[in-house]
């Protein structure tokens, strides 16, 4: 038997790959409705509600080589690539980086996906994104600045080095008045997001939830309460002795955890080492017990 001396060969890896200049690197574009036919297979689906996620990530410690994928998921089938930008900072225009991807949208939520001899309507249910990604796909002010928030218009105060957002009657940004652009601190450029058919820049942006409040209030809490510094400690700092007695009961029901769950519970001695399902869990689960 004669064998080709590369495996790539066998699974019939691409020997070029088409990109194109998204300064200051390089984009390439799988494809939204690649992605969608090979993802549904023999599916009989009529409809499909695609959730969109930005974000960057490294690919190395020690380097800053970082890759911003587009990721695409419809409800109880699972997750694809649309396309990866490589570079060693962020894209500078946002605008230029999502372009294939908005066209391709476009052109499915018009035309509908052709698939097996039949036509399945595509909707964009939602964009999910944390807070820095967000206001960099949708062109507004991050969320640390004075005019910051998504859902609503109230401005920030500087205290105690934090940005703090105090008003909670402020009024609520709308559809409307985003694409209207009528808080005019709250924007940088006009985001190509818009241009999505039926996309609704505020409604559709939904809060992140793990950040906020897994690796946001959970975590704060958690910290507050084991290591309050000096000004916080005679308010909210546990005594050294009930953070023993919350640290074993911890670990005491670490062996009753289900593997349904994804990680076990740790030590409170590694909190700041915690991720945001272990967050998770001791908000919903260990916690209140």
């Amino acid at each position: 038997m004669n064998l080709p001396r590369d495996g790539r060969t066998v699974v019939g890896t691409p020997r070029e790959t088409i990109t194109r200049a998204v300064a200051p690197g390089r984009y390439w574009h799988r494809g939204l409705k690649k992605g969608l036919i090979q993802l549904i297979g023999d599916s009989d689906r009529s409809d499909l509600e695609l959730t969109v996620n930005v974000d960057g990530l490294p690919i190395a410690e020690s380097s800053n080589s970082a890759v911003w994928p587009i990721l695409c998921s419809v409800k109880g089938m699972g997750v694809f690539v649309v396309g990866i930008y490589h570079g060693y900072e962020k894209p500078e225009d946002p605008n230029c980086y999502l372009e294939d991807f908005v066209r391709e949208m476009n052109d499915l939520i018009d035309n509908g996906l052709h698939y097996n001899g039949k036509t399945i309507a595509v909707k964009l249910k939602c964009l999910i994104c944390d807070a820095p990604a967000k206001s960099f796909v949708m062109c507004t002010k991050s969320h640390t600045s004075s005019n910051g928030c998504s859902k609503c218009c109230v401005e920030g105060d500087f205290l105690n080095r934090r940005m703090s957002f105090l008003d909670i009657n402020a009024p609520l940004r709308t559809d409307d008045d985003f694409r209207a652009r009528k808080d005019e601190d709250y924007h940088k450029q006009e985001s190509i997001m818009l241009s999505i058919h039926g996309f609704k820049p505020v409604s559709d942006v939904v809060l992140d939830y793990m950040h906020l409040v897994c690796e946001g209030v959970v975590k704060k809490m958690l910290l507050a309460w084991l290591r309050g510094t000096v000004r916080e400690q005679g308010k909210v700092r546990l005594p050294a002795a009930k953070i023993r007695q919350l640290d074993d009961a911890m670990l005491r029901v670490t062996n009753l955890i289900p593997k349904e769950f994804a990680r076990h519970a740790r030590s409170f001695k590694y909190v700041k080492q915690w991720k945001a399902t272990e967050f998770r869990q001791f908000l919903l689960d260990t916690g209140p017990t």
